[in-house]
């Protein structure tokens, strides 16, 4: 079994999944060894044999299933497999089913996926579970509801509809299905462990693309004022400045990140003009023919009773970036038409 290697500290979803990964990894390869893992200068440890946990350890001594929380909740731990480390003495010969520690783990920790960048950095669109999949489950401390929210996915569907329309909170569901993801359910539809992390650059020309207003392209809802369009844009150009750009960086991302530098530059200066301008309202102009469109289409389906064609009208402007007052209306759309 392959260590988990180098963690990202920025991101804090990251150390979680390489957590789970490897617990999952442990479980199906049949390993034994030690995770360990190291956090503010103290250390935990989990003992592995034949693919079981067999002794769970941190500064202040044994722990056991119940405690799942506390190794998930590790600030920026380092993770590191030894294969042939020494055995640890057992505190108890009750083996552990990695798994079962996976999930209360990562159930416990659903603050960290946020739900609309969960959307962004998960790499497929569509996703399903089958029937075998679903039993084996079923094995495993997931709750009632859970199971539930686990049988309306064995259809294909959109992840935007998973995570707003499927019995559970959005950040509840996000966490089911990054916990699937690192049990290896996503066969073939989602890599285990995988959450790429979007940067704020390829943000902001996915927002270009959807056509958003001058405010919504540095990040801010209607209505923001002058002092926070200008901390705006200094946040994001000194992120994105070319001067700043890593000598490492490959020529598509530097690409991006100029043309993100130059899209912010350009929307900061109409914002600057259009507020000082006498002969301008203080206001921004929003193009709304995408989104609001999808609206309206949404509307006018679920009076006439149609139900599937107002549910696909929703999700078209979920996936069109829209305003929070807008996002809201689409999220009350999609749960009158569940």
């Amino acid at each position: 079994m392959s260590g988990p290697g180098g963690i990202e500290r920025r991101d804090p979803c990251k150390p979680i999944m390489l957590l789970g990964t490897a617990l999952s990894h442990a479980k199906h390869s049949r390993a034994s060894g030690i995770i360990s893992l190291k956090s503010n200068g103290q250390n935990h440890h989990i003992q592995f044999t034949g693919g079981n946990i067999m002794e769970m350890a941190g500064p202040e001594g044994a722990f056991h299933l119940e405690h799942a929380s506390q190794i998930f909740s590790l600030p920026r731990p380092l993770i590191h497999w030894e294969d042939h480390a020494p055995l640890c003495p057992l505190s108890s010969r009750r083996k552990i089913d990695p798994a079962h520690l996976l999930v209360k783990g990562v159930t416990f920790r659903r603050d960290l996926f946020e739900p609309t960048s969960f959307v962004e950095r998960v790499p497929v669109s569509t996703l399903s579970i089958d029937s075998g999949q679903l039993i084996e489950l079923k094995k495993l401390p997931f709750s009632q509801e859970d199971i539930l929210f686990f049988k309306r996915l064995t259809h294909p569907t959109p992840i935007s509809m998973i995570l707003w329309k499927r019995g559970v909170s959005p950040k509840h569901a996000a966490s089911l299905l990054a916990t699937l993801n690192m049990l290896g359910v996503w066969k073939g539809q989602w890599a285990p462990g995988v959450l790429p992390k979007i940067s704020s650059a390829q943000k902001i020309m996915r927002r270009r693309q959807h056509q958003v207003d001058d405010l919504a392209l540095l990040g801010l809802p209607l209505g923001a004022d002058a002092m926070q369009i200008d901390r705006a844009f200094r946040q994001l150009s000194f992120e994105l400045h070319p001067d700043r750009l890593a000598a490492s960086m490959n020529t598509e991302d530097r690409k991006i990140h100029h043309d993100a530098f130059d899209v912010i530059s350009a929307a900061y200066t109409r914002l600057k003009r259009t507020r000082t301008s006498r002969r301008q309202p203080l206001v921004t102009h929003r193009d709304t023919s995408l989104w609001q469109g999808a609206l309206q289409a949404a509307e006018a389906a679920l009076q006439q009773g149609n139900i599937r064609l107002a549910k696909k009208h929703a999700l078209t402007g979920l996936s069109l970036s829209p305003p929070a007052y807008a996002r809201n209306r689409f999220a009350e759309l999609l749960k009158i038409a569940a």
